[in-house]
């Protein structure tokens, strides 16, 4: 049966996390969007653990409500737990890790992680997102697309009904999970170690506050089934162990029966007559692999449908939020004229070399992990903080120069850098801008929270910036927001350590992209701010300073 047909400017395929946190990125921009997806609703399954600060950041971006409901339904730091390792869980020889208060400092951020599991996090995500105008279409899957010259015609069905209707949009993006089928279509190849083993995950209802008394438990390695162990909603007695599965072996998810799992649990566990509810089975693939493209022509790669790594260090959903969330202001820009569609071609410049810095990070820790005596494959030296807040940036979409053309952002490092340790910011193009905390009528304001939509520039007391802020926002039909940071302007640096921190004169100024990305600096006044900053802007948008809307 086939139905109508409709246009959007962009459509989503998946509403995993990822395309949803995508619909809410886009629809606080004014872009509308469809997004389809093939299951009933969002996950049942809690699958990923945690949104890290830089996560939180994106979200907050969005508007305060949606981090406060977030941080509403996380796990307090005191119940996040200890990790063990050994035999079973009742090993008395069980070897017990306490785990760091926060792996990121919390200084460095205005929000903090949020612990909380998938299946708690999508239907927040997803409310926000209808709320804002994002259209989701639940239970419709994707047949058939066809990438063409001005647009991409995708062919959908209503899994209910099995009604066939098509959209019509300017772009769209696979957020179709690590098998995807749109990735696959467009035969796009990926590089990396690749698979690395199967494992089903046994979800299940019990109480095991007696089985390691004295102790909050929130992971465990036990050798006796080889997985792992992890705590999820503590509230409800849910928990989640990692068995081994071999599908090459002619192992079925069928085989995994509730009189089996109860069994792999209790071994795991040490205790025979241990009484757990199995809630359900889920088999997922330990992986480590990066799409060698993210765009084809009107087509754009994010998520799982992008890169694929292990659960170490919690960074895969958080990497692909802000696969999309890079994508988003850069759609937005274009969609409202701001912007040429070369823009879109710096979201594989900057996010595929941050998908390769997450995979190695979470493979290398995998293997010291697994085997700590054993030779690490080569790659960069690199801290937990460093990968989730000190990634670097080089694309066009920086400083407005091509791809390699700009100093290398962190001296120590091989050029081009692929990290900067936020704990000593440069203030360079192409980092974060740094968390500091200034004063806005006598209540504290972070810098993080001065970006979010627009670009934003910073500029300190002692130069005429404010003439070539106004004159260029006007001239390029751009929304840029001046703030001026000094005693008795809007904005006061009590501590009197803002400029450092951006590598600033006093009369510096920085310019910051909607993702709070440095865009630009210029560490003392220039004898023409205006011609500099003009430069700028309409490099990085794929402009040249003629063009005028």
């Amino acid at each position: 049966m086939r139905s109508g047909s409709s246009d959007s400017p962009v459509l989503i395929v998946g509403g995993g996390i990822v395309g949803l946190s995508c619909a809410l990125f886009l629809a606080h921009r004014g872009v509308p969007c469809v997004l389809v997806e093939r299951h009933e609703g969002t996950s049942t399954y809690p699958r990923f653990r945690g949104i890290n600060v830089r996560t939180m950041e994106l979200y907050r971006s969005v508007e305060p409500a949606l981090e406060r409901d977030l941080l509403a339904i996380a796990e307090r730091e005191d119940e996040s737990g200890q990790l063990g390792k050994g035999q079973t869980l009742t090993d008395p020889d069980l070897v017990w890790i306490n785990t760091a208060s926060g792996a990121v400092p919390q200084h460095l951020s205005p929000t903090s992680m949020c612990v909380a599991d998938q299946d708690r996090v999508e239907p927040i995500v997803r409310r926000h997102a209808e709320r804002l105008g994002a259209q989701l279409r639940f239970h419709t899957e994707l047949i058939a697309f066809e990438d063409r010259l001005d647009d991409v015609v995708a062919r959908l069905r209503d899994r209910r009904t099995g009604e066939e209707s098509s959209v019509r949009a300017s772009f769209m993006i696979a957020a179709d999970g690590a098998g995807s089928p749109v990735r696959q279509q467009l035969a796009i190849t990926t590089h990396g170690p690749g698979h690395l083993a199967h494992r089903m995950a046994l979800y299940f209802r019990a109480d095991l506050s007696a089985v390691t008394p004295g102790r909050k438990v929130f992971a465990a390695f036990l050798d006796s089934v080889g997985g792992h162990l992890v705590r999820r909603d503590a509230d409800k007695g849910m928990w989640q162990l990692s068995a081994p599965f071999d599908p090459e072996s002619g192992e079925r998810v069928e085989d995994f029966t509730p009189a089996r799992c109860l069994e792999i649990i209790r071994t795991g566990v040490g205790q025979a007559d241990l009484d757990a509810e199995i809630v359900g089975v889920l088999p997922w693939e330990i992986a480590a692999r990066v799409a060698d493209r993210y765009r084809s022509g009107r087509v754009f790669l994010a998520g799982d449908a992008a890169h694929v790594n292990g659960p170490w260090g919690g960074l895969g959903a958080n990497t692909g939020v802000q696969d999309v969330h890079n994508l988003a202001w850069k759609l937005a820009a274009v969609h409202h004229g701001q912007a040429a569609d070369t823009l879109l071609d710096t979201y594989d410049a900057e996010r595929r070399p941050a998908a390769d810095l997450v995979v190695g990070y979470a493979f290398r820790s995998m293997l010291h992990d697994v085997s700590p005596e054993a030779p690490l494959p080569p790659g960069p030296e690199i801290e937990f903080p460093e990968v989730v807040l000190g990634y670097c940036y080089r694309s066009p979409a920086v400083s407005g120069r091509p791809a390699g053309k700009v100093e290398p952002l962190v001296p120590s490092l091989p050029d081009p850098a692929p990290v900067e340790n936020p704990l000593w910011p440069s203030g360079r193009p192409g980092t974060r801008a740094p968390h500091v905390l200034l004063e806005q009528a006598g209540q504290p304001v972070s810098t993080i929270d001065l970006t979010g939509y627009g670009f934003t520039l910073l500029a300190a007391p002692r130069a005429a910036w404010a003439g070539a802020a106004v004159a260029i926002a006007e001239d390029l039909s751009l929304p840029v927001t001046l703030h001026r940071i000094g005693p008795g302007l809007d904005l006061e640096d009590p501590d009197g350590v803002w400029a450092q921190a951006f590598g600033l004169t006093p009369t510096g100024a920085s310019l910051l992209r909607p993702d709070g990305f440095i865009a630009w600096t210029s560490p003392s006044a220039e004898n023409d701010p205006l011609t500099g900053f003009r430069t700028a802007l309409t490099g990085l948008l794929g402009r040249t300073p003629q063009e005028h809307r």
